[in-house]
């Protein structure tokens, strides 16, 4: 067998653990990127929930490029 020392990359979607965390970081008013893995429409929605539109430029930038076809 070969290993290998790489590691898939995670390419999906945010996990619900992974998603939690996020939303707990915009609560407290932090705006992360979102680099390396896609949200679903469901999800996406649930983060303009917590914006309620306090930060437009952010959602439409950062959250709606990077919403996937679910």
């Amino acid at each position: 067998m070969i290993f290998s020392i790489f590691r898939k990359r995670n390419r999906g979607v945010y996990s619900n653990k992974q998603f939690k965390e996020l939303l707990a970081v915009i609560k407290r008013g932090g705006r992360p990127p979102l680099i390396g893995i896609g949200i679903t429409k469901a999800q996406a929605g649930k983060i303009k929930e917590v914006l309620a539109g306090a930060d437009d430029l952010y959602y439409r930038c950062c959250v709606e490029s990077h919403i996937v076809a679910k």
